[in-house]
């Protein structure tokens, strides 16, 4: 192993040992379902306002984003090739 995968093995190592640590303590302030889903019904207005935001969008990046580009890459390929097709006809129409 290089010396960077070793650098990114203790990195990963850490950063999961932290996960961990965080949901053990967390786990312990937790009482019921309800306080795990909804926060303990303590979070403001702007904070569901975000998640609602980031649950929207997370759905067009991982399914929308995806299809779009395909459909624009298509339609990209296809006016390439025509480009392409017609580069050697400009020839004679210029001489």
């Amino acid at each position: 192993m290089s010396g960077t995968t070793v650098i990114i093995l203790i990195a990963f190592v850490f950063y999961l040992a932290m996960m961990i640590v965080i949901g053990a303590v967390y786990m312990k302030k937790t009482s019921s379902s309800e306080d795990y889903f909804l926060g303990g019904r303590g979070l403001n207005g702007w904070v569901a306002a975000l998640s609602a935001q980031a649950s929207d969008m997370s759905g067009w990046l991982l399914m929308g984003l995806p299809g779009a580009i395909y459909s624009l890459c298509i339609q990209l390929l296809r006016w390439q090739q025509a480009v392409s097709c017609s580069i050697p006809y400009l020839d004679l129409i210029i001489t």
